[in-house]
C-alpha cells in the first residue's frame, strides 16, 4: 500500500511555502448542478475568498459538475493591521469592515492588545492554508446553493482533492491540463472561448484572471516577456504546442485572426491503441486525454521536488517505501515530470472514462 489509511482519511500532504496546489472538488453524485449562473457565482466567490484567505490563484475551470483550482498559499505571510482591513472588505464589505476595525482601535487604545491579538485571530486563522480556504469557498457556496434551490445539507462530494505541484514547467503543464478541460469534454474548441476558466477570463480583459499568467512566468527571466500580453501569448502557444496531436506540426489550423485553432479533443483510437500497446505518449497527447496522476498523484515536478515533498512527508509512507519520484504510466521519456503516487489502475482515460 502506497499511502497509509491515516494519509487518505486524515493528513494531507503539505509541500513547501513554494508549492502550488491543484485541487479538485465534485458535486456530490457528480450531478450536473452547476448551470452558468451557479459558475458565475463560484468565480465571484474565488475572487473574494482568495483575496481573503491571501491565497493566489494561478488559473481555475468551473465544469457542470466539478472544478479545477491551481493555486499557492503564503503561510509565512505576516498579516498586519492594514491588510488586514483589505481582507476583510473583500468578504465582509466596508460596514462590517469599519465596525470591525473600529473595535481593535478601541481595544488598543485600552491597551488591551492581547484582546486585540485574540480577536484578530478569529479572522487570521482561516488565511494563508490551502485545506481552510478550501473549506470557506466551499461553505459559502453550498449556502448560496442551498437557498437558492431550498435544499439542504451538503453539495460537494467527499474531502477535496490536492496535488502539490512544482512551479516552473510542471506549473505551466498543470494550468494548461485545467484551461483544457472545457476542449476535452467537447464544449468548446479554443480554450479562450469558455468563460468560466481562468485563462477564458484573461482572454476577455479580466485583470485578476491575468494575475494568474503573470505568476506562471516569475521565475521565467526572458526579455521578451516583460509585459502580460506577451506572457499570455507565451502561455497560448504553449497549450497549443502541448495539444499538438490534434493537428499536424506543418499544418496547423489558423482562424481568421491568425490564431491557431484546437479541434476537439484528440484522436482518441491511436492514443488507446498507444496505451493499450505499453507506448509512450507525448506531453500534449497526455493533456488531452484524462491523466489521474493531475488528481491523484500526490504531488507533481522533477524528481527532485518530488523526493523532497515524500521526505517532508515520510511518516505517512509504508515503511518500506525507498524512495517517492515515480515515472508517468505511458508518458514519452522527454516529458521529464515526476509523480510522488505510483497508480497502478487506468491512469490514463479518455472523456466519460473517470
Amino acid at each position: 500500500m502506497l499511502l497509509s489509511y491515516a494519509y487518505m482519511r486524515g493528513a494531507r500532504i503539505k509541500g513547501g511555502g513554494d508549492s502550488y496546489y491543484h485541487c479538485i472538488s465534485r458535486v456530490i453524485e457528480r450531478k450536473f448542478a452547476l448551470k452558468r449562473q451557479e459558475k458565475d457565482r463560484l468565480v465571484e466567490l474565488l475572487v473574494q475568498v482568495s483575496t481573503f484567505c491571501g491565497v493566489e490563484v494561478v488559473t481555475y475551470v468551473m465544469m457542470s459538475n466539478h472544478f479545477h483550482l491551481l493555486i499557492k498559499a503564503n503561510p509565512d505571510v505576516v498579516v498586519t493591521d492594514a491588510m488586514l482591513a483589505e481582507r476583510l472588505e473583500c468578504l465582509y464589505g466596508s460596514r462590517r469592515t469599519a465596525d470591525i476595525m473600529t473595535l481593535m482601535c478601541d481595544l488598543k487604545d485600552r491597551g488591551d492588545f492581547a484582546s486585540v491579538e485574540e480577536y484578530k485571530r478569529r479572522f487570521t486563522y482561516r488565511m494563508q492554508d490551502v485545506s481552510k480556504f478550501m473549506k470557506l469557498f466551499k461553505q459559502l457556496y453550498t449556502r448560496w446553493h442551498n437557498r437558492k434551490y431550498k435544499r439542504k445539507g451538503t453539495l460537494w462530494e467527499d474531502r477535496f482533492k490536492s496535488v502539490v505541484v512544482e512551479s516552473g514547467q510542471a506549473l505551466k503543464m498543470m494550468a494548461a491540463y485545467i484551461d483544457l478541460n472545457p476542449v476535452r469534454a467537447g464544449i468548446v474548441t479554443d480554450p479562450r472561448d469558455y468563460r468560466w476558466s481562468g485563462y477564458g477570463a484573461a482572454c476577455a480583459s479580466g485583470e485578476w484572471a491575468k494575475q494568474g499568467i503573470e505568476r506562471m512566468f516569475e521565475e521565467d527571466p526572458s526579455e521578451d516577456l516583460r509585459t502580460t500580453e506577451a506572457k499570455m501569448a507565451r502561455y497560448r502557444v504553449h497549450m497549443y504546442l502541448v495539444a499538438e496531436s490534434t493537428e499536424t506540426k506543418d499544418a496547423p489550423r489558423v482562424g481568421k485572426d491568425g490564431q491557431p485553432r484546437m479541434r476537439c479533443g484528440i484522436d482518441r483510437e491511436e492514443v488507446r491503441k498507444v496505451v493499450e500497446a505499453e507506448g509512450k505518449l507525448s506531453l500534449g497527447q497526455l493533456l488531452m486525454c484524462r491523466v489521474r496522476y493531475f488528481s491523484d498523484g500526490v504531488a507533481i515536478g522533477t524528481e527532485a521536488f518530488v523526493e523532497k515533498i515524500f521526505e517532508k512527508n515520510r511518516k505517512w509512507f509504508g515503511k518500506n517505501r525507498e524512495s517517492g519520484a515515480r515515472r508517468i504510466r505511458h508518458a514519452a521519456d522527454d516529458v521529464d515530470i515526476m509523480t510522488l503516487r505510483d497508480l497502478k489502475l487506468s491512469p490514463i482515460g479518455f472523456p466519460g472514462q473517470f
